[in-house]
């Protein structure tokens, strides 16, 4: 049977000109040798970025998004009021940034973003394999995994540039697995207050899927975000700490395997 993939891309494009060959050709012509493709994308309208923090100020390009050719494609204004939401539950964590809430609005409008494109792939039957893809990356070669291999419960993300939980820019997930990784801002306030620390979106990842049931993987597959100018953003490939991919393997992988038999031994 011919697997169903999805490829997800979200947030704003902003750089699309300057990574979408590597795009096309790293992410999507080696999704085609294996299966059906079908590219999703949600993207924020915005008529102008404003990020100090990454010294990203201009306007973009609006109609950069259809670069992608995407065969489900979903554009709106931001969400105000549901970022403002966030922000008031939020913020009294603290701010991991210092810029007033500038940088964490950003994260969740791209935590949003990801959670309106995956709930489209829910509502359109799911897919056998989905690719989180950002469209401000540029790939430096063909996907890393066999996607053949890939099971519905598997969860698999770049072993580079963690930043204290699991590195969320990209992943390939299995059918029952997708959801977690793209629907977990849902989780934000929860590992707020469970945490007792301010937002972080790495850290909130490794957190969601430690007490999820998926199994948790890494690749190698490497990619640099691209800034508006098109300069690339530094980045490091060298793969983290031992004691830290034990730590992750612990909480992502024997854990969740402690759970799964549990609940197995525990059904009537």
């Amino acid at each position: 049977m011919t697997k169903k993939i999805a490829i997800v891309f979200y947030g704003i494009t902003r750089s699309l000109r300057h990574t979408i060959e590597s795009i096309e050709q790293h992410v999507c012509a080696p999704a085609r040798l294996v299966g059906q493709v079908k590219v999703y994308a949600h993207f924020f309208i915005q008529d102008r970025i404003d990020n100090p923090r990454t010294f990203e100020v201009g306007a973009p390009d609006p109609n950069e998004w259809q670069l992608l050719k995407a065969g489900h494609v979903q554009r709106e204004l931001p969400d105000l009021t549901l970022e403002d939401r966030y922000l008031a539950e939020l913020m009294p964590f603290g701010n991991a940034w210092e810029d007033k809430g500038q940088s964490l609005r950003n994260i969740l409008r791209q935590l949003i973003s990801l959670q309106r494109v995956t709930q489209a792939i829910i509502d359109d039957g799911g897919a056998d394999v989905v690719i989180f893809a950002r469209p401000d990356m540029r790939y430096h070669e063909d996907i890393t995994v066999n996607l053949n291999d890939v099971r519905p419960s598997t969860l698999i993300v770049p072993y580079w540039q963690w930043s204290g939980g699991l590195n969320d820019r990209m992943a390939i997930c299995g059918r029952e697995a997708f959801s977690v990784w793209g629907m977990r801002i849902q989780h934000a306030l929860k590992f707020c207050r469970n945490k007792r620390r301010s937002f972080h979106s790495e850290r909130l990842l490794m957190d969601v899927v430690k007490h999820s049931t998926v199994q948790f993987k890494v690749m190698s597959w490497r990619a640099t975000r691209i800034r508006m100018n098109g300069q690339a953003a530094a980045e490091t490939f060298k793969q983290v700490k031992v004691a830290k991919r034990l730590e992750a393997w612990c909480l992502c992988v024997v854990r969740p395997s402690l759970v799964r038999l549990f609940r197995r031994g525990t059904s009537p």
